[in-house]
């Protein structure tokens, strides 16, 4: 059976990657020649393309070309959302998959993290207790969320795992929906009066306090614990 247009593009883009002829944010040959190049049409060529960059493979510039993609974790991204939806993940299965990445990610970023990095994640904690009064009422729900989400995401990077990195950040697609739907339970289903929900929203970022203190002072132990106990406060309502 013959392969379609979509198949022989992505294979020959596939290929080029493997063998690393191309990277990310190199220009791929111009459609005509591409389209000469596997006697396709050019319209053919273009659809294909067009595709690719639809789950992030590729990105199409208008009067300049095609390129791979600068944010290849697109990818991955969206094929753990569909995963997720499909194969109806459960939050508890993801609670799982976060906790055995940032477990890890931690202890890597332990022992490589830089002074930027740090100063990067003292400045997120800052943001999230800005987020919340001296009680733990909300001010901006909105600003405590990304404060949040880029601490995560910068403590991956600090891993120096590039791996690891890009599943943190495809994991953002289907972190979004997680984070409401869990907090959610574990805010308003635990049937906690909003005193003690504020008490454990202070609790939370204390404890990511207590991951940049352990990376600050390089104690393996000590930020294992701290992330676990980031986990073990989901994993009692789940």
């Amino acid at each position: 059976m013959r392969e379609s247009a979509h198949e022989i593009i992505y294979n020959y883009i596939r290929q080029m990657i493997a063998a690393r002829q191309l990277k990310i944010g190199d220009a791929l040959l111009p459609e005509r020649e591409l389209a000469k190049m596997f006697g396709l049409s050019r319209n053919s060529v273009r659809e294909s393309l067009r595709a690719l960059s639809l789950i992030g493979v590729v990105e199409c510039r208008q009067g300049s070309g095609n390129y791979i993609s600068e944010r290849f974790y697109n990818v991955e991204a969206e094929t753990l959302f569909l995963t997720s939806k499909l194969c109806n993940v459960t939050n508890l299965d993801i609670t799982n998959y976060r906790c055995v990445m940032e477990k890890g990610g931690v202890m890597l970023a332990t022992q490589n993290r830089t002074e930027r990095q740090m100063e990067a994640l003292q400045r997120c904690v800052e943001k999230m207790w800005s987020a919340v009064d001296e009680d733990g009422y909300i001010i901006d729900g909105k600003a405590l969320n990304e404060a949040d989400e880029e601490f995560h995401r910068i403590l991956a990077v600090s891993s120096g795992n590039k791996l690891l990195q890009t599943n943190i950040e495809a994991l953002s697609l289907v972190m979004r929906e997680y984070v409401h739907d869990v907090w959610n339970e574990v805010w308003k289903g635990a049937g906690f009066g909003s005193d003690e929900v504020a008490r454990l929203r202070l609790q939370e970022i204390g404890i990511h306090q207590e991951i940049i203190d352990a990376m600050r002072d390089r104690d393996l132990d000590a930020g294992q614990k701290a992330m676990q106990a980031h986990f073990d406060m989901v994993y009692q309502f789940l």
